[in-house]
């Protein structure tokens, strides 16, 4: 009788994905999405959107794949 071993998802490892490839995802959208910058009275280089673009969406994924994470963990 062997007990089964309950397995559950690498939370870290999640969250820290999700964080990677929403930098990515949203450093790219900043970077190749044509905008109009000065509509707001304000002037950005392109650095700083991408920068911000990136920290935005990497905040998003991040929490995106948390929640994957409690949603399987919560199936078993």
């Amino acid at each position: 009788m062997n007990p089964t071993r309950r397995r559950h998802p690498n939370f870290m490892a999640f969250i820290g994905t999700g964080v990677v490839i929403g930098f990515i995802v949203g450093s790219a959208v900043a970077y190749f999405v044509p905008g109009n910058t000065t509509q707001f009275g304000r002037v950005y280089s392109d650095t700083t959107s991408v920068m911000f673009m990136g920290i935005v969406g990497a905040f998003l994924f991040g929490l995106l794949a948390a929640v994957l994470a409690v949603l399987l963990d919560r199936r078993r």
